[in-house]
Protein backbone atom coordinates (compact mmCIF):
# COMPACT_ATOMS: atom_id res chain seq x y z
CA UNK A 1 0.00 0.00 0.00
CA UNK A 2 1.08 3.44 -0.68
CA UNK A 3 2.20 5.34 1.95
CA UNK A 4 2.48 3.06 4.54
CA UNK A 5 6.00 1.30 5.80
CA UNK A 6 7.19 -1.90 5.44
CA UNK A 7 6.97 -4.33 7.91
CA UNK A 8 9.80 -6.90 8.78
CA UNK A 9 7.03 -9.88 8.59
CA UNK A 10 6.47 -8.55 5.12
CA UNK A 11 10.14 -8.51 4.61
CA UNK A 12 10.66 -11.91 5.98
CA UNK A 13 7.01 -12.83 3.74
CA UNK A 14 8.40 -11.47 0.10
CA UNK A 15 11.62 -13.26 0.63
CA UNK A 16 9.58 -16.93 1.02
CA UNK A 17 7.92 -16.18 -1.69
CA UNK A 18 10.97 -15.04 -3.47
CA UNK A 19 12.35 -18.18 -3.61
CA UNK A 20 9.80 -20.11 -5.89
CA UNK A 21 8.31 -16.74 -7.70
CA UNK A 22 9.17 -13.72 -9.67
CA UNK A 23 9.62 -10.76 -8.19
CA UNK A 24 6.64 -9.12 -9.51
CA UNK A 25 4.59 -11.96 -8.03
CA UNK A 26 6.35 -11.98 -4.64
CA UNK A 27 5.64 -8.25 -4.15
CA UNK A 28 2.18 -9.12 -5.01
CA UNK A 29 1.80 -12.14 -2.25
CA UNK A 30 3.02 -10.18 -0.08
CA UNK A 31 1.08 -6.93 -0.30
CA UNK A 32 3.84 -4.31 -1.40
CA UNK A 33 4.62 -2.49 -4.79
CA UNK A 34 7.07 -3.92 -7.29
CA UNK A 35 9.55 -1.07 -6.52
CA UNK A 36 9.39 -1.50 -2.63
CA UNK A 37 10.68 -5.22 -3.59
CA UNK A 38 13.18 -4.03 -5.70
CA UNK A 39 14.35 -1.58 -2.82
CA UNK A 40 14.36 -5.01 -0.31
CA UNK A 41 16.97 -6.68 -2.61
CA UNK A 42 18.97 -3.29 -2.89
CA UNK A 43 19.29 -3.15 0.38
CA UNK A 44 18.13 -0.22 0.06
CA UNK A 45 14.37 -0.74 2.66
CA UNK A 46 14.22 -0.04 6.79
CA UNK A 47 11.75 -1.39 8.71
CA UNK A 48 12.61 0.43 11.79
CA UNK A 49 10.41 3.34 12.74
CA UNK A 50 11.59 6.68 14.80
CA UNK A 51 9.48 7.57 17.55
CA UNK A 52 6.87 10.60 17.32
CA UNK A 53 8.40 13.28 19.07
CA UNK A 54 5.12 15.46 18.78
CA UNK A 55 2.19 16.19 20.71
CA UNK A 56 -1.56 14.36 18.64
CA UNK A 57 -3.51 16.30 20.91
CA UNK A 58 -3.23 19.57 23.02
CA UNK A 59 -1.93 19.61 26.31
CA UNK A 60 -4.95 19.52 28.47
CA UNK A 61 -3.59 21.41 31.21
CA UNK A 62 -1.02 23.74 29.42
CA UNK A 63 0.10 25.21 32.46
CA UNK A 64 -1.93 24.73 35.23
CA UNK A 65 -0.19 21.86 36.65
CA UNK A 66 3.24 24.01 36.86
CA UNK A 67 1.48 26.68 38.39
CA UNK A 68 -1.03 25.16 40.61
CA UNK A 69 0.01 21.50 41.54
CA UNK A 70 3.56 21.91 41.62
CA UNK A 71 3.46 24.06 44.53
CA UNK A 72 1.33 21.09 46.50
CA UNK A 73 3.39 18.57 45.12
CA UNK A 74 6.22 20.71 46.55
CA UNK A 75 4.76 20.66 49.90
CA UNK A 76 3.51 17.13 49.86
CA UNK A 77 5.12 14.35 47.58
CA UNK A 78 2.77 11.94 48.71
CA UNK A 79 -0.96 13.57 47.20
CA UNK A 80 -2.40 11.22 44.65
CA UNK A 81 -3.31 12.76 41.24
CA UNK A 82 -7.38 12.03 42.18
CA UNK A 83 -6.39 14.68 44.88
CA UNK A 84 -5.25 17.21 42.82
CA UNK A 85 -7.67 16.68 40.04
CA UNK A 86 -10.26 17.67 42.67
CA UNK A 87 -7.89 20.88 43.43
CA UNK A 88 -7.98 21.86 39.98
CA UNK A 89 -11.38 21.57 39.56
CA UNK A 90 -12.21 23.54 42.85
CA UNK A 91 -9.67 26.26 41.28
CA UNK A 92 -11.33 26.29 37.81
CA UNK A 93 -14.78 24.72 38.03
CA UNK A 94 -15.54 22.68 35.10
CA UNK A 95 -12.46 22.80 33.17
CA UNK A 96 -11.15 19.49 34.41
CA UNK A 97 -12.82 16.40 34.71
CA UNK A 98 -12.39 12.47 35.55
CA UNK A 99 -11.35 11.84 31.95
CA UNK A 100 -8.11 13.90 32.20
CA UNK A 101 -7.33 11.62 35.44
CA UNK A 102 -4.81 9.38 33.52
CA UNK A 103 -3.03 12.15 31.93
CA UNK A 104 -2.81 13.49 35.05
CA UNK A 105 -1.23 10.46 36.64
CA UNK A 106 1.37 10.27 33.88
CA UNK A 107 2.48 13.87 34.84
CA UNK A 108 2.48 13.62 37.93
CA UNK A 109 4.58 10.44 38.01
CA UNK A 110 7.40 11.83 35.20
CA UNK A 111 7.46 14.96 37.97
CA UNK A 112 8.12 12.51 40.91
CA UNK A 113 10.80 11.09 38.82
CA UNK A 114 12.81 14.11 37.90
CA UNK A 115 12.11 16.75 40.14
CA UNK A 116 10.50 15.02 43.32
CA UNK A 117 12.33 14.06 46.46
CA UNK A 118 15.21 11.98 46.60
CA UNK A 119 14.17 8.39 46.79
CA UNK A 120 16.09 6.41 49.52
CA UNK A 121 18.21 3.27 47.92
CA UNK A 122 17.64 0.23 50.23
CA UNK A 123 20.60 -2.66 50.41
CA UNK A 124 19.07 -5.67 51.85
CA UNK A 125 22.00 -7.04 54.33
CA UNK A 126 20.17 -10.09 55.39
CA UNK A 127 20.57 -13.37 53.48
CA UNK A 128 17.07 -15.37 53.26
CA UNK A 129 17.70 -19.22 53.12
CA UNK A 130 16.18 -20.27 50.16
CA UNK A 131 15.64 -16.79 48.30
CA UNK A 132 18.95 -17.29 45.49
CA UNK A 133 20.00 -21.02 46.38
CA UNK A 134 20.86 -22.58 42.76
CA UNK A 135 22.28 -26.06 42.51
CA UNK A 136 22.86 -28.29 40.18
CA UNK A 137 23.77 -31.24 41.90
CA UNK A 138 27.11 -31.95 40.48
CA UNK A 139 29.08 -34.36 42.19
CA UNK A 140 32.97 -33.17 42.26
CA UNK A 141 34.56 -36.03 43.16
CA UNK A 142 35.23 -37.27 39.77
CA UNK A 143 37.08 -34.30 38.59
CA UNK A 144 39.56 -35.06 41.12
CA UNK A 145 40.63 -31.50 42.20
CA UNK A 146 43.24 -30.79 43.80
CA UNK A 147 44.81 -28.49 46.25
CA UNK A 148 48.53 -28.29 46.64
CA UNK A 149 49.04 -31.55 45.36
CA UNK A 150 46.27 -33.09 48.01
CA UNK A 151 42.78 -34.70 46.53
CA UNK A 152 40.01 -32.26 47.92
CA UNK A 153 37.38 -33.96 48.60
CA UNK A 154 33.65 -32.52 47.81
Amino acid sequence: MSGKPITKQQVNLYMSYRKDHKQVAAAAKSGMSERTARRIESDQHSTTHLPRVYRTRKDPFNGAFEEHLVPLLKADPELQPITLLDQLDTLMPGKFGHNHLRTLQRRVKKWLATEGPEQEVIFRQKYMPGFMGISDYTWMNKLEISIAGQVFSH
